[in-house]
């Protein structure tokens, strides 16, 4: 049996260090700055109206 780290270990290890690391930021960086990521990410998916965006790709 292989008890070495596997994909699945690797990829909750990073997901646990990205929310560490978001609620530490989330705590020193003013609101507007800690935001702004999920911001762009919406307005790049919806488009700055809603309508198109990367998200008319897939029908």
């Amino acid at each position: 049996m292989n008890r070495g780290i596997t994909c699945c270990g690797c990829s909750f290890a990073a997901l646990c260090g990205l929310a560490f690391l978001w609620a530490v930021l989330g705590s020193i960086l003013p609101g507007e700055v800690f935001w702004f990521p999920i911001c762009l990410a919406s307005v790049v998916w919806s488009g700055k109206d809603g309508n198109g965006g990367i998200s008319g790709l897939w029908g």
